[in-house]
């Protein structure tokens, strides 16, 4: 979600799953903006971006959350599921009434499982299997243009159950300590792919 980067500036309070709020403390470390500000292109950041005002500003107040919360909106409803995976305390948020889904970084083209804080990759397809069960005609995510049709949940799957290691290719970005492989799966309507980190593809024993 946008509150581990910092972007609940703007509001008076975020909320989060109580799983990340050590995590979002750690993402609004000043330590950590300067390492994002010298890692993101200048040429792809708006013209009213303030470099001065990013580090300078004080992240405002978390409040915990759980699966089950709802946010009312006044006349619509959003319901809380938690869906670790990225982080562990990533969520995801159902609008019934449009059956839109909020997935944030958990259902899109490419996800990251490689970070330091990810999941193991079970526990990331345990979330999927919760979320594909849900009235959901249409994806929201986080990092995407536009919204992407409830299969990509099944691409997602099909494309974790079908790792390889040697059909992996090795993956890095500034953005993020750490190095992974990419695992992509071509197989069916829309191409998916996972950055893994390889040690956290087995359940322990």
């Amino acid at each position: 979600m946008s509150t581990i980067s910092g972007g609940n500036r703007p509001f008076g309070r975020a909320y989060l799953h109580e799983a990340d709020l050590d995590l979002a403390r750690e993402h609004g470390s000043q330590a950590l903006r300067r390492h994002i500000l010298g890692a993101v292109d200048a040429s792809h950041l708006p013209d009213v971006f303030s470099r001065e005002a990013y580090l300078g500003s004080t992240p405002h107040g978390w409040s915990p959350i759980r699966e089950g919360h709802r946010f009312d909106l006044g006349g619509r409803e959003l319901a809380v599921y938690h869906t670790p995976g990225h982080t562990p305390g990533c969520i995801s948020l159902l609008d019934s009434r449009t059956g839109t889904l909020l997935s944030a970084d958990t259902v899109m083209p490419m996800v990251w499982l490689f970070l330091q804080e990810s999941t193991r990759l079970s526990t990331y397809t345990a979330s999927l299997e919760k979320l594909r069960k849900l009235p959901a005609g249409k994806i929201v995510s986080s990092h995407f243009p536009h919204a992407l049709p409830a299969s990509c949940i099944d691409r997602l799957l099909e494309c974790a159950s079908g790792i390889e290691i040697s059909k992996s290719v090795p993956y890095s970005t500034p953005l993020a300590a750490g190095e992974a492989l990419l695992y992509t799966d071509r197989e069916g309507d829309m191409e998916v792919s996972i950055a893994f980190d390889p040690h956290k593809l087995q359940t322990p024993a």
